[in-house]
């Protein structure tokens, strides 16, 4: 089964045969019927691999346009809602397939659009995205994931409440230690789910299950709440709570204290998903920082017109609230992104402002463990590794299992060099805690610089290789395959990364590299990673 299958006409076997090459580089597997001939079999190989791709991608050209096959094919992915249109040639494309957004890749391999290859990658990125891997218990303390309480009831305030009521469980449990649980980014990963208790369990990693309802009753709401053995399909536990609407925020206490004293669980505190589905002008500022925190990267935007996009929306949080911490750290936080990542324009300023946000936040909110993970993971990204660590530990006290903060610390130990091997494995908790996070080929982009930084650069590739599958629109992401790549002799493969890179980012180069580098990691590490793509950097 491979992810992309790739409609075409065998007239148009030499450009298509360079795309497959690209779409390959992102480690997605495609097929496209090179090795095969038509004859007994043929059609029928044909339709078992398009019925189990993730992604089909047809390329229309004057002479895909008069096959029937590729219309075929192409009708096949429309109604599964996978196709992925690309043009490259001025053709008229059929009627049919005209409502379905085009990738102009006129002039392959070298497009006469600069965003047309980036849109192809996030079409396809979101279509195909990772496996969803099936993962093993973890045995060293009680595991557990708290599900979305389900609303049954058609009105959206109830919907709310009922999301309400399941982060306000998550939130209360995160302060009890050794009991190891799934973050909610991708307990709701699961909403709507009709997979069974055991799959979803297999899919997070955890033993039980806490699951529940809410449902209105003339003047009153009921919640229902049990605790599952997942492997076993048992219900070890099992409540149901009835309160006037008048009083229903004396219900959530009640239920969260029940839960908390007879199981002793913990968990991650994370903010409400319905912000993402109200109009932005109608949130408020803890609204507004929510939604923009929780967004997966990059979005539908290129990747630095994603930054500023946020940027835009934390300054209008901070409008709204001037002193709400989360906000400043969250600035605190795109300031460092932009100077690390190379968008900003005062790359020394942005830094020096994003020090001084952070401490404005933690002024602001001392004993709130979410404001410093956030302003320790900004003074990560701006190179301030020593106030990073002493902050994300101190989040860590408060609030032992965020995966974020986990995530943050492990960078800034691997990027400080105090602890390369003690950062990959806090890394590998946070992916390990939180499997399903949309964002998770950061973390992914950490553990392959702990490897290199370790020396392991088979690993690190590795480690990228999944950063990349995941989000291939990152440019740090391909300059850094390239670096280890040339390290490891692999030098063609390192060309190739490195024109990954240029494609996604064509302002990119070696003097900005350079500079963000020495950031991070010092001038040493900037002029031999400058060395190593200096031989594949064309």
């Amino acid at each position: 089964m491979a992810d992309i299958f790739v409609s075409y006409s065998s007239e148009d076997r030499e450009a298509v045969a360079s795309l497959v090459k690209s779409l390959e580089m992102q480690s997605w597997t495609v097929w496209w019927d090179r090795e095969i001939s038509p004859g007994a079999g043929f059609a029928d190989e044909i339709d078992r691999e398009i019925q189990e791709a993730s992604c089909v991608v047809v390329v229309w050209s004057q002479r895909s346009i008069e096959s029937r096959w590729v219309k075929s094919e192409a009708l096949e992915a429309m109604e599964r809602d996978i196709l992925v249109p690309v043009k490259l040639e001025d053709v008229r494309v059929p009627v049919a397939f005209k409502q379905v957004q085009m990738v102009d890749l006129r002039g392959w391999p070298e497009p006469e659009r600069d965003d047309q290859y980036p849109s192809l990658m996030k079409a396809i990125a979101a279509l195909v995205g990772a496996n969803s891997e099936e993962l093993e218990v973890v045995n060293d303390v009680p595991s557990i994931a708290v599900l979305p309480f389900k609303c049954l009831s058609r009105d959206p305030d109830h919907e709310f409440l009922a999301d309400g009521i399941t982060e306000d469980i998550i939130i209360s449990l995160s302060h009890v230690d050794d009991l190891f649980v799934s973050a909610q980014a991708s307990s709701f990963v699961l909403k709507g789910s009709n997979a069974s208790r055991p799959e979803q369990a297999r899919k997070l990693g955890v033993r039980y299950i806490l699951e529940g309802s809410l449902r209105p009753m003339g003047s009153k709401i009921r919640v229902s709440a049990q605790l599952i053995d997942a492997e076993r399909g048992d219900s070890l536990w099992a409540k149901q709570f009835n309160q006037p609407v008048d009083e229903f925020f004396d219900l959530q206490d009640e239920v969260v204290t029940d839960i908390v004293n007879a199981m002793g669980w913990t968990v991650q505190s994370a903010e409400v998903e319905r912000s993402r589905q109200l109009p932005k002008e109608e949130l408020d500022a803890r609204q507004i920082t929510s939604r923009l925190l929780s967004i997966e990267y990059g979005n539908d935007l290129g990747v630095e017109e994603f930054w500023r996009q946020q940027f835009a929306d934390v300054d209008l949080a901070l409008l709204k609230a001037p002193n709400y911490a989360p906000a400043l750290a969250a600035k605190a936080m795109l300031l460092a992104g932009g100077a690390s990542n190379m968008y900003s324009s005062d790359i020394p300023g942005d830094r020096a402002q994003a020090l001084e946000l952070g401490k404005k936040a933690l002024q602001l909110s001392p004993r709130s463990a979410w404001v410093k993970s956030l302003v320790g993971h900004a003074y990560g990204l701006a190179g301030f590794y020593d106030d990073a660590i002493a902050t994300l530990e101190h989040a860590q006290e408060l609030a032992p299992n965020i995966p974020a903060a986990l995530a943050s610390l492990g960078y800034a130990y691997i990027m400080s060099r105090k602890d390369a091997a003690y950062g990959v494995t806090l890394v590998k908790d946070a992916i390990r805690r939180d499997p399903l996070y949309p964002n998770l080929h950061i973390y992914y982009f950490w553990q392959a610089m702990g490897e290199a930084t370790l020396g392991n650069y088979d690993e690190a590739i590795e480690s990228i290789r999944h950063s990349i599958r995941r989000s291939p629109l990152y440019p740090w992401s391909w300059i850094d395959l390239a670096v280890w790549l040339s390290r490891t002799g692999q030098i063609e493969e390192a060309r190739k990364a490195a024109v990954q890179a240029k494609l996604i980012h064509p302002g990119l180069d070696l003097a900005r590299i350079r500079e963000s580098t020495e950031i991070a990691s010092g001038a040493r590490v900037a002029n031999r990673t400058v060395d190593l793509l200096s031989s594949v950097w064309e």
